[in-house]
């Protein structure tokens, strides 16, 4: 079996402000990003991250599964370990529609993803699904510059204090890529919104260095 690999190291920037309180924090992410493809239909995607937002410090790590049945569907499993002052554990199955069109630019993708939640601690569990449509563009194509537009939103239909169905978050974004021979850079924003937990809400900045292995 050949095994293709390719790591992307990400170092982001957030700023973030309570909109009532009129309180401000910074920070930032950081993390390293491997890819496996195992086969032609087959992926292993792992993320381990950083995160540190004003005086409090996050861990992430994150194993994901993909596989491909059609050209158009992916279907996905995996799980996070968030490490804050608790450990909050996610299992979650996911299914991607990828549509290549003319119109809106050269793909767009549909996921839906469906996490059960269990924080340290904790009796209740929690049930969140989040939806983003994604789409790329061929900027200048002969030139390996590329765009991506996405928006996802948070909809919580089981907290761990049995509040249920309420939106939670939503993510919009941009993000420009340029590719240069087996490498690229990414750059882009994405505007944050959090409704469920004192009401924040924040620009990420996202810088990220590619390379892929051959």
């Amino acid at each position: 079996m050949t095994l293709k690999t390719s790591i992307v190291l990400t170092l982001s920037l957030l700023v973030s402000s309570q909109v009532f309180a009129g309180q401000s924090t910074s920070g930032y992410w950081a993390g390293v990003f491997p890819i496996y493809q195992l086969s032609s239909n087959q992926t292993l995607l792992l993320q381990a991250e950083a995160r540190r937002v004003g005086d409090q410090s996050f861990r992430l790590f994150r194993p994901l599964y993909h596989y491909k049945m059609k050209n158009w569907l992916i279907l996905g499993i995996g799980g996070d370990l968030f490490t804050t002052e608790n450990t909050e554990s996610r299992y979650w199955q996911e299914f991607n529609l990828v549509t290549p069109t003319s119109i809106w630019g050269q793909k767009t993708l549909l996921r839906v993803r469906q996490e059960w939640r269990h924080l340290s601690g904790e009796e209740n569990s929690g049930a969140r699904t989040r939806i983003m449509l994604l789409s790329q563009f061929d900027i200048l194509k002969s030139q390996r510059l590329e765009a991506f537009v996405f928006n996802e939103i948070f909809y919580t239909q089981r907290s761990f204090s049995k509040q249920r169905n309420f939106y939670d978050r939503n993510w919009l974004g941009v993000r420009f890529r340029k590719h240069v021979n087996d490498a690229f850079i990414d750059l882009g924003v994405f505007w944050e919104k959090v409704f469920s937990a004192e009401n924040t809400e924040g620009t990420v900045g996202i810088l990220s260095v590619g390379y892929f292995f051959k």
